[in-house]
Protein backbone atom coordinates (compact mmCIF):
# COMPACT_ATOMS: atom_id res chain seq x y z
CA UNK A 1 0.00 0.00 0.00
CA UNK A 2 1.24 3.52 -0.93
CA UNK A 3 1.89 5.63 2.05
CA UNK A 4 0.73 9.19 1.88
CA UNK A 5 3.11 11.72 0.94
CA UNK A 6 5.20 13.98 3.69
CA UNK A 7 3.23 17.25 4.27
CA UNK A 8 5.67 20.00 4.44
CA UNK A 9 5.59 23.06 6.49
CA UNK A 10 3.05 25.28 4.84
CA UNK A 11 0.84 22.24 4.71
CA UNK A 12 0.70 22.64 8.57
CA UNK A 13 1.17 26.31 8.96
CA UNK A 14 -1.85 27.87 10.39
CA UNK A 15 -4.25 24.98 10.73
CA UNK A 16 -4.59 25.81 14.60
CA UNK A 17 -5.18 29.10 13.84
CA UNK A 18 -2.82 31.72 13.96
CA UNK A 19 -0.09 33.18 11.98
CA UNK A 20 1.13 31.99 8.71
CA UNK A 21 4.33 32.84 7.21
CA UNK A 22 4.99 33.78 3.37
CA UNK A 23 5.36 30.09 2.06
CA UNK A 24 1.77 29.02 3.68
CA UNK A 25 0.36 32.64 2.20
CA UNK A 26 1.50 31.43 -1.25
CA UNK A 27 1.12 27.19 -1.07
CA UNK A 28 -2.73 27.59 0.08
CA UNK A 29 -4.04 30.50 -1.35
CA UNK A 30 -1.57 31.85 -4.24
CA UNK A 31 -1.42 35.48 -5.01
CA UNK A 32 -5.85 35.64 -5.02
CA UNK A 33 -6.01 39.58 -5.56
CA UNK A 34 -9.67 41.11 -5.21
CA UNK A 35 -9.07 43.70 -7.56
CA UNK A 36 -12.73 44.40 -7.39
CA UNK A 37 -12.50 45.21 -3.81
CA UNK A 38 -9.24 46.93 -4.65
CA UNK A 39 -11.40 49.57 -6.77
CA UNK A 40 -14.21 49.79 -4.35
CA UNK A 41 -11.49 50.79 -1.86
CA UNK A 42 -10.52 53.55 -4.24
CA UNK A 43 -13.18 54.72 -6.05
CA UNK A 44 -15.78 54.73 -3.08
CA UNK A 45 -13.80 54.96 0.39
CA UNK A 46 -10.79 56.94 -1.33
CA UNK A 47 -8.84 56.85 2.06
CA UNK A 48 -6.32 59.20 2.69
CA UNK A 49 -4.09 56.16 4.81
CA UNK A 50 -5.25 53.12 6.20
CA UNK A 51 -4.70 49.94 8.49
CA UNK A 52 -4.74 46.26 6.85
CA UNK A 53 -5.08 43.83 9.96
CA UNK A 54 -3.93 40.90 8.13
CA UNK A 55 -2.40 41.74 5.18
CA UNK A 56 -1.68 38.13 3.51
CA UNK A 57 1.14 38.89 0.98
CA UNK A 58 0.40 42.66 0.82
CA UNK A 59 -1.24 42.05 -2.72
CA UNK A 60 -4.67 44.22 -1.55
CA UNK A 61 -2.08 47.24 0.05
CA UNK A 62 0.36 47.34 -2.74
CA UNK A 63 -2.77 47.36 -5.75
CA UNK A 64 -4.05 50.45 -3.79
CA UNK A 65 -0.93 52.20 -2.97
CA UNK A 66 -0.28 52.03 -6.80
CA UNK A 67 -2.94 54.04 -7.95
CA UNK A 68 -3.36 56.50 -5.66
CA UNK A 69 -1.53 59.01 -2.88
CA UNK A 70 -1.90 58.01 1.11
CA UNK A 71 -0.26 59.43 3.91
CA UNK A 72 1.62 56.67 5.40
CA UNK A 73 0.21 53.77 6.34
CA UNK A 74 0.42 50.16 7.37
CA UNK A 75 -0.07 46.48 7.57
CA UNK A 76 0.12 43.91 10.01
CA UNK A 77 1.36 40.13 9.14
CA UNK A 78 3.04 38.62 12.21
CA UNK A 79 5.39 36.11 10.08
CA UNK A 80 5.28 37.01 6.24
CA UNK A 81 8.39 38.56 5.07
CA UNK A 82 8.61 40.16 1.76
CA UNK A 83 11.22 40.55 -0.84
CA UNK A 84 10.39 44.04 -2.00
CA UNK A 85 8.26 47.34 -0.42
CA UNK A 86 4.48 47.73 -0.85
CA UNK A 87 4.96 50.91 -2.35
CA UNK A 88 4.95 54.52 -1.26
CA UNK A 89 3.99 54.88 2.58
CA UNK A 90 2.97 51.78 2.70
CA UNK A 91 5.12 49.83 5.89
CA UNK A 92 4.90 45.82 7.34
CA UNK A 93 4.82 45.43 10.58
CA UNK A 94 5.36 41.83 11.90
CA UNK A 95 3.25 42.11 14.79
CA UNK A 96 1.07 40.05 16.79
CA UNK A 97 -1.10 42.63 18.64
CA UNK A 98 -2.64 40.20 21.18
CA UNK A 99 0.83 39.19 22.40
CA UNK A 100 2.74 42.93 21.79
CA UNK A 101 3.13 46.16 23.01
CA UNK A 102 1.43 48.46 20.84
CA UNK A 103 3.83 50.56 18.30
CA UNK A 104 3.77 54.03 18.48
CA UNK A 105 2.95 54.12 14.96
CA UNK A 106 -0.34 52.57 15.67
CA UNK A 107 -1.14 54.85 18.54
CA UNK A 108 -3.56 57.15 16.14
CA UNK A 109 -6.40 56.70 13.79
CA UNK A 110 -6.44 56.05 10.18
CA UNK A 111 -8.99 57.16 8.04
CA UNK A 112 -9.82 53.42 6.74
CA UNK A 113 -9.61 50.64 8.99
CA UNK A 114 -9.38 47.02 6.77
CA UNK A 115 -9.07 43.02 7.54
CA UNK A 116 -10.36 40.61 4.94
CA UNK A 117 -11.04 37.06 5.89
CA UNK A 118 -8.80 36.77 8.84
CA UNK A 119 -10.25 37.27 12.41
CA UNK A 120 -12.03 33.52 11.88
CA UNK A 121 -8.24 32.55 12.46
CA UNK A 122 -8.09 33.80 16.20
CA UNK A 123 -9.44 31.50 18.80
CA UNK A 124 -13.10 33.36 19.53
CA UNK A 125 -12.41 33.99 23.41
CA UNK A 126 -9.81 36.98 21.35
CA UNK A 127 -11.90 38.41 19.86
CA UNK A 128 -13.12 40.80 22.12
CA UNK A 129 -8.97 42.16 22.01
CA UNK A 130 -8.99 42.51 18.10
CA UNK A 131 -12.30 44.11 17.44
CA UNK A 132 -11.11 47.17 20.11
CA UNK A 133 -8.33 47.31 18.51
CA UNK A 134 -9.51 48.10 15.14
CA UNK A 135 -12.11 50.16 16.01
CA UNK A 136 -9.74 52.20 18.26
CA UNK A 137 -7.84 52.89 15.35
CA UNK A 138 -10.30 53.70 12.76
CA UNK A 139 -10.95 57.00 11.87
CA UNK A 140 -14.13 57.08 9.21
CA UNK A 141 -14.45 53.62 7.73
CA UNK A 142 -14.07 50.03 8.30
CA UNK A 143 -13.73 47.55 5.51
CA UNK A 144 -14.22 43.74 6.76
CA UNK A 145 -14.92 40.47 5.68
CA UNK A 146 -14.78 37.20 7.95
CA UNK A 147 -15.62 33.45 7.54
CA UNK A 148 -19.19 32.36 8.17
CA UNK A 149 -20.43 29.23 9.70
CA UNK A 150 -19.55 26.00 7.22
CA UNK A 151 -17.25 27.95 5.14
CA UNK A 152 -14.58 25.46 5.77
CA UNK A 153 -10.88 27.16 5.24
CA UNK A 154 -7.22 26.14 6.43
CA UNK A 155 -6.65 27.53 10.43
CA UNK A 156 -10.43 28.42 10.53
CA UNK A 157 -11.18 28.10 14.66
CA UNK A 158 -13.56 30.51 14.91
CA UNK A 159 -16.29 31.26 11.89
CA UNK A 160 -19.46 33.03 12.90
CA UNK A 161 -22.78 34.39 11.60
CA UNK A 162 -22.66 37.71 9.87
CA UNK A 163 -24.92 39.14 12.17
CA UNK A 164 -22.49 37.91 14.72
CA UNK A 165 -19.72 40.05 13.61
CA UNK A 166 -21.82 42.79 12.61
CA UNK A 167 -22.80 43.41 16.20
CA UNK A 168 -19.47 43.13 17.81
CA UNK A 169 -18.51 46.71 15.44
CA UNK A 170 -22.28 47.96 16.37
CA UNK A 171 -21.42 47.39 20.35
CA UNK A 172 -18.18 49.74 19.88
CA UNK A 173 -20.28 52.13 18.43
CA UNK A 174 -20.16 52.03 14.35
CA UNK A 175 -22.36 51.88 11.95
CA UNK A 176 -23.44 49.34 9.18
CA UNK A 177 -23.90 50.63 5.48
CA UNK A 178 -25.95 48.10 3.96
CA UNK A 179 -25.68 49.99 0.63
CA UNK A 180 -22.27 50.21 0.72
CA UNK A 181 -22.08 46.56 1.75
CA UNK A 182 -24.07 45.33 -1.06
CA UNK A 183 -22.03 47.82 -3.21
CA UNK A 184 -18.75 45.96 -1.82
CA UNK A 185 -19.61 42.72 -2.61
CA UNK A 186 -21.13 43.32 -6.29
CA UNK A 187 -17.49 44.66 -6.87
CA UNK A 188 -15.29 41.62 -5.70
CA UNK A 189 -14.02 39.70 -8.21
CA UNK A 190 -16.08 36.66 -9.08
CA UNK A 191 -13.92 34.13 -7.81
CA UNK A 192 -13.61 35.69 -4.48
CA UNK A 193 -16.41 33.90 -3.69
CA UNK A 194 -16.61 35.01 0.10
CA UNK A 195 -15.99 38.38 -0.33
CA UNK A 196 -18.81 38.21 -2.23
CA UNK A 197 -20.93 36.78 0.74
CA UNK A 198 -19.09 38.08 3.50
CA UNK A 199 -17.49 42.09 3.23
CA UNK A 200 -19.28 44.26 5.73
CA UNK A 201 -18.84 48.31 5.76
CA UNK A 202 -19.03 50.41 8.71
CA UNK A 203 -18.92 53.76 9.15
CA UNK A 204 -16.96 55.25 12.84
CA UNK A 205 -18.99 57.89 14.02
CA UNK A 206 -17.08 61.13 15.16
Amino acid sequence: MNSLPEPNDADHRGKEGGAWDRQAHEKLYGRNLNTGLGDFVLQTVAPRDFLEFGSGLGGLAKYIAERTNLDPSYCIEPEVELDGDLGRNIHLLNLDILNSTTPQALKRRFDMVISIEVIEHIPLERHAEVFDFLVARAGRMIVFSAARPGQGGHGHVAERPELEWREEFLTRGCRFDPELTTRARAQSNERNINHRKNLQIFHVEP
